[in-house]
């Protein structure tokens, strides 16, 4: 019998599955795996280093999206044989006992194709296949078999049945649970009855075998519920998850605790069916991942209901939730209760406007053609679309034609009702008002809908922008077209074109609240504060519990002069994250008040290494008598920044000292700065005036007084009067 750890178990995630997402599947089966014994599980991501090395017309194909990958790379001989070969060399070289594979809709024939140059190349390695196509509601497990390449397929669940198969075969049992396979006479053997795992029991994923570099915008994975609890007659995940369970939310916690901390997280897609379960629930989990202080955005696909409220959205705004779908499938409601969906039309609408007006990019999924839709509940949901236009992104409308799914309730009742199948698309409606011509025509004039509302809008390009999963995927040429502009004119520092660009954005979108959070901070550049804290408050209005945007409106009122208001959205945006920023805003606040910043300064230099906040604790340390460490932070920070201002704090702390020759280089280095500003030509002017060289003196006092601000004008003058003075005695 082989020990667990000489049993090589490779997994392979096979193409084309996307770019930019991380494979839950693979790296959830290799932690399960490691964590009982089989610590020689590794995993080959042969998707994305086929992803760069194809030809680049391809690459706009590559991923999850079935109907395109079918009409581009399936027709032209995907994967080649010398791709096959590389996948299969490297996976030989790992000397393997056991294969696994994971199959997609799109991975399928890539899969076939490894498995049999595996098989004519080592007959002893077991294949065997997993994932959402091995499920009878799609290829299924009969038809993998029949190729005569895979030896075992495992359906549902994979974690406790593939280790199980792996404790049989390396043991050498013949005790199969949770599979399929072929015994002795070529007969399939198996049932779709599987074990139901306590989600808790499953490790955090493994992403330690994939590389992350080759990922664009790498988008980690991770899952806190499995199946749903509703009933909707389409779908079929109860069939592929059974019964539904949770990962506890503590749980939830650690595992994303112990992933941030083994990786550089900042985009995790939470691919639930439904993560707002309860109200309760989502904001419990969005208090933990704010508590955390965890620095990443997420994507997560929910439920509408009325407990999705303008708080809750705000909640999760702030932990990071950036995306977040719905399955609104329609905006008639007689189509709803004959979905079975279990909500009302009403309840979607408020839905969609809290998370809008939260910041969050509510994506939606319509349902083109139910077999119980009519022309009167098309009109409806286009009109819903219509209304809603404004809150909407035309990157986040999905919509198909109804698949009906050979294990769905639905399929059932249009059996029962005597509907005559095709395939899941292609199905022949028992009377004349929704036969598939009339699907066609719907799917047709909603295109056409869409481009109207929308305009710029490509439905051939809308899944390929969807699936990026990023903010930077948006297309909608009116106010993202400005605010396109907008950022080209900051890095330009045009700042009156920026802001006229980001105030039509605003007029074309004013629910998109981030753009009001843009233009407060452009207003603040420009010094215009009574403007931008219009808008601040406007946007904190909707997004209340945003960290950034309270030190932003600290930042405002602290210029304003309000330092008592500043300094309570200092201490807000600390309550919710601790900042270097809102410490430095605190203990410039106590400054100014004449209070000790000693503090404030030294946590925000400890959370971020920032020469001006380094200068200010330096000021501190001297208002305190602690001149030693004055005096070196100032020498530290100067490796890293040739401020004026920290080389004239040194040279007056030499000069203090009797060093005059020391303060000298100082203030001369002072002037050689790229921005010296008017206190740095002061300081030298009245330290040349100690050392008698007055002509030098007069000039630099007068390039202080060039660039001095108005109030300090009489002040250097009298400086410059008494040098001229000493001047002409000399």
């Amino acid at each position: 019998m082989k020990n667990k750890n000489q049993f090589n178990i490779v997994l392979v995630v096979p193409p084309c599955l996307g770019y930019d997402m991380l494979p839950l599947g693979a790296a959830s089966l290799s932690a399960y795996m490691k964590g009982n014994g089989y610590l020689e599980t590794s995993i080959i991501d042969w998707n994305i280093e086929y992803f760069h090395r194809i030809d680049s017309k391809y690459k706009k194909f590559w991923f999850q999206h079935s109907y395109l990958y079918k009409n581009s790379l399936k027709d032209h001989n995907f994967p080649d044989e010398l791709e096959i070969k590389k996948c299969t060399e490297n996976i030989q070289s790992k000397s393997p006992d056991i294969v696994g594979i994971s199959l997609f809709s799109t991975t399928v024939d890539a899969s076939i194709k490894l498995a049999k140059k595996l098989k004519s190349e080592n007959p002893k390695i077991k294949i065997i296949f997993g994932g959402p196509e091995c499920s009878p509601a799609c290829t299924g497990p009969e038809k993998l078999l029949k190729t005569g390449v895979v030896d075992f397929v495992c359906v549902g669940e994979g974690e406790r049945s593939f280790y199980e198969l792996c404790e049989s075969l390396r043991s050498g049992k013949s005790e199969f649970k949770g599979v399929y396979y072929k015994d002795s006479a070529d007969c399939i053997i198996g049932n779709f009855s599987i074990t139901v795992i306590d989600l808790d029991e499953i490790p955090p994923p493994d992403f330690s075998d994939f590389q992350l570099d080759l990922y664009d915008r790498p988008v980690f994975t991770y899952q806190t519920t499995r199946s749903c609890p509703y009933q909707c007659d389409f779908c079929d995940d109860r069939i592929v998850w059974r019964k539904f369970r949770t990962v506890s939310v503590s749980k939830v916690i650690k595992d994303l605790s112990y992933l941030v901390k083994n990786n550089d997280i900042k985009r995790i897609f939470f691919c639930d069916s439904i993560i707002n379960i309860t109200g309760e629930r989502i904001r419990e989990l969005a208090n933990g991942i704010i508590k955390k202080q965890f620095m990443f955005e997420y994507y997560c696909q929910g439920r509408i209901g009325e407990f999705m409220d303008g708080y809750t959205f705000k909640l999760m705004y702030n932990s990071g939730c950036r995306i977040m779908t719905f399955g609104i499938e329609s905006f008639s409601q007689r189509l709803l209760d004959r979905m079975e969906k279990n909500c009302k039309q009403e309840t979607a609408v408020e839905t969609i406007i809290n998370c809008a007006r939260s910041g969050i990019i509510p994506k939606v999924s319509l349902i083109i053609g139910h077999p119980y839709e009519r022309w009167i509940d098309y009109f409806r949901t286009v009109v819903g679309i219509w209304k809603l236009k404004h809150y909407l992104n035309s990157s986040y409308i999905w919509y198909s034609e109804c698949f009906i799914s050979k294990h769905s309730s639905l399929r059932e009742k249009l059996v029962k009702e005597g509907l005559n199948f095709t395939d899941g698309t292609h199905w022949k409606r028992w009377s004349n008002f929704n036969t598939y011509f009339i699907r066609r025509v719907r799917m047709k004039l909603f295109d056409y809908f869409m481009k109207f509302s929308f305009p710029g809008f490509d439905s051939s390009k809308n899944a390929f922008d969807e699936a990026k999963w990023s903010l930077n995927s948006e297309i909608e040429p009116e106010y993202i077209r400005y605010r396109l502009k907008y950022k080209e004119m900051l890095k330009l520092q045009k700042y009156p074109e920026a802001q006229q660009a980001l105030k039509i954005a605003i007029r074309k979108n004013p629910f998109y609240m981030v753009l009001y959070f843009e233009m407060a901070a452009l207003l603040v550049k420009t010094n215009k504060m009574p403007e931008a804290m219009s808008y601040i408050e406007k946007y904190i209005s909707h997004v209340f519990v945003n960290p950034e945007a309270f030190i932003l409106f600290g930042q405002i009122l602290y210029s304003s002069g309000n330092l008592i208001r500043a300094k309570e959205k200092f201490l807000k945006s600390i309550e919710l994250k601790k900042t270097a920023q809102a410490y430095k805003g605190l203990g410039m606040c106590a400054d100014s008040n004449g209070e000790k910043s000693f503090e404030y300064y030294k946590e925000s230099f400890e959370l971020e290494s920032d020469p001006d906040t380094g200068f200010l604790l330096a000021l501190s340390y001297k208002k305190e008598g602690n001149m030693e460490n004055f005096r070196n932070l100032l020498l530290d920070i100067l490796e890293h920044d040739i401020s004026g201002k920290i080389n004239c704090e040194l040279g007056y702390d030499r000069l203090s000292n009797g060093k005059t020759e020391e303060a000298g280089i100082y203030f001369k280095k002072a002037v050689l700065t790229k921005c010296p500003d008017f206190n740095t030509y002061y300081h030298l002017a009245e330290f040349l005036k100690l050392t008698g060289e007055y002509e030098k003196g007069i000039e630099f006092m007068n390039k202080a007084l060039d660039v001095s601000p108005e109030e300090e004008k009489s002040r250097i003058n009298e400086k410059l009067n008494d040098i001229v003075a000493l001047c002409e005695k000399g």
